[in-house]
């Protein structure tokens, strides 16, 4: 029989509010590193302990945090009642967090979720509610059972009772599912250490990799990925940017990796980890799409991912219609793309150096640790406006999901890519409708294919196509002719009841003031 988790291990206050971002800005930084008892964790950080700068970390084992609360005297923690022995381990944990604090510091500290003796039927979870509130990252050490055995019978410093290699599998994979739940509850990146890795290079990746990381550094990361995309190009006036899953194309890459590395059984699609994720407490933040990240890594190696990558990309087709418009848009010097996803950054990538745009349109997007960043929604909108406000530069942007619409409602124009009503967002609908009734905006759509049924109505929501010359010339103008006669004709071709465009939100959007487009980068 599986353990069950205690309730006060589910009770505890949440750490982060749904959708709230990045958990690591706002208390201090304590990373837990768990895992079976003989799994190796306290050798594991003494050769972490070898690698890292003492001055930003410290470093603790849960048995010598009681001892220490005890007065070293561990035999009587033993004699305490459950509640006595709860209130010392969150005394514990609660004194790691007021030194981390005091000096400034990370902390990585050892501790376990719970005890299973093989006889007894279910585990005794150690895990307290204090514990959730405090960790902001939690490293599972994942071991093969022949190893864990082997090295509970060579430990000369501690005897353990003997276990068999059927209960270890079974405690193992119990305290995983629990702490990767419990941490979703609790917003706290988890991640485990795969058996097909080398479990210190592994560890210090991610330890390195939480250290440097959390939400203005994010920004500022992104940032210099977006000049670099236009290449501090002084004749670029115009910028494309464009959401990538379910708009440069029909598909959705990560649902396609997960159902490469998992299988695609209805069962399995409705326990997709992206799904399980984003419905969390996690929701669409910061956090949530670094949390994606520690999925991938997890889920395969660099060479691996690199090899399902490029299998992926060769399953995914760009629009045709997209082709035809990057290539007229392309050959203008002044007009660039930038592919901005919140899904996997080298998918993509690959996907449009097949396409023949390898050397002039960048993906900025995130999916491995070595990507740096993750984009969210609220990125979105922030480089759009940054290109716009601080750039001089008028952007177009293309999305077809409600993690869009802030990118969307920051551009000067906003396309909608309608695709097959199957696989295109549901609640698009709604958060159109109330955008457009309630906030003004005026975007256009886009069938793709063409043959689809288009979103609402296209009185609310006009259709264009990208094979429209007055299109392609809105969107390739030299600025020096003017907007309003693009913008004009534009709008009148679009929409079924305005015929005469000075008036309309979208030629005002199309005639807002921009700052000097002199001014490059994107601030």
């Amino acid at each position: 029989m599986a353990p069950t988790t205690q309730s006060h291990t589910s009770t505890g206050t949440v750490a982060t509010e749904k959708g709230s971002g990045s958990v690591f800005d706002r208390k201090p930084m304590v990373i837990g590193l768990y895992g079976l008892p003989g799994s190796g964790k306290s050798s594991l950080m003494n050769q972490i302990k070898l690698q890292v700068n003492h001055e930003k970390f410290l470093f603790y084992e849960g048995s010598e945090l009681i001892s220490t609360l005890m007065a070293g005297d561990l035999a009587a923690f033993a004699k305490l009642n459950e509640q006595e022995k709860r209130q010392v381990r969150e005394q514990a944990i609660t004194s790691v967090a007021k030194d981390c604090l005091t000096h400034n510091c990370t902390a990585l500290v050892v501790g376990h979720y719970m005890f299973w003796p093989e006889d007894e039927m279910e585990g005794n979870v150690v895990a307290t509610s204090s514990d959730f509130r405090v960790y902001t990252h939690i490293i599972y050490l994942s071991v093969t059972v022949p190893a864990m055995l082997e090295r509970r019978l060579s430990d000369m410093h501690r005897q353990r009772p003997p276990v068999s290699a059927a209960h270890l599998q079974q405690w193992q994979q119990a305290e995983i599912d629990h702490l990767r739940r419990l941490c979703r509850e609790h917003c706290i990146l988890f991640s485990t250490v795969p058996q097909h890795s080398d479990p210190l290079s592994f560890t210090l990746k991610l330890v390195r990799h939480f250290e440097r990381t959390n939400g203005s550094c994010n920004l500022a990361h992104v940032a210099t990925r977006v000049k670099n995309a236009l290449v501090a190009d002084e004749r670029t006036k115009t910028v494309l940017v464009v959401d990538a899953d379910k708009t440069l194309a029909g598909e959705d890459a990560g649902s396609m990796f997960w159902q490469a590395v998992n299988g695609s059984s209805q069962e399995l699609l409705d326990t997709c980890p992206l799904k399980i994720l984003f419905s969390s407490p996690f929701g669409y933040s910061e956090a949530g799409f670094r949390q994606a990240t520690l999925l991938y890594e997890e889920a395969a190696n660099d060479a691996d991912f690199e090899t399902l990558c490029e299998r992926l990309a060769s399953s995914i087709t760009v629009h045709p219609e997209f082709i035809t418009l990057f290539q007229q848009v392309c050959s203008h010097g002044h007009v660039r793309v930038v592919v901005l996803t919140c899904g996997i950054r080298r998918v993509w990538q690959v996907v449009l150096e097949k396409a023949g745009f390898g050397d002039s349109i960048k993906v900025i997007g995130g999916g491995r640790i070595l990507d740096e960043v993750v984009i969210t929604p609220q990125i979105k909108a922030q480089v759009v406006s940054s290109l716009r406000k601080q750039s001089g530069l008028y952007v177009w942007a293309f999305g077809d999901s409600p993690l869009d619409l802030p990118m969307l409602e920051a551009a000067d124009s906003s396309i909608i890519v309608s695709g097959n009503v199957r696989n295109r967002s549901r609640s698009m609908e709604d958060a159109l409708r109330g955008a457009i009734d309630n906030r003004g905006f005026c975007p256009r759509q886009v069938l793709l294919p063409p043959h689809v049924a288009p979103r609402l109505n296209t009185t609310k929501l006009p259709l264009l196509a990208f094979s429209d010359p007055d299109f392609v010339e809105a969107v390739v103008y030299s600025r020096a002719i003017g907007i309003t006669t693009v913008a004009s004709k534009l709008v009148s071709t679009y929409s079924c009841t305005v015929v005469h465009a000075t008036d309309t939100g979208a030629a005002k959007l199309l005639m807002s003031q921009t700052r000097d487009a002199s001014v490059a980068g994107i601030g």
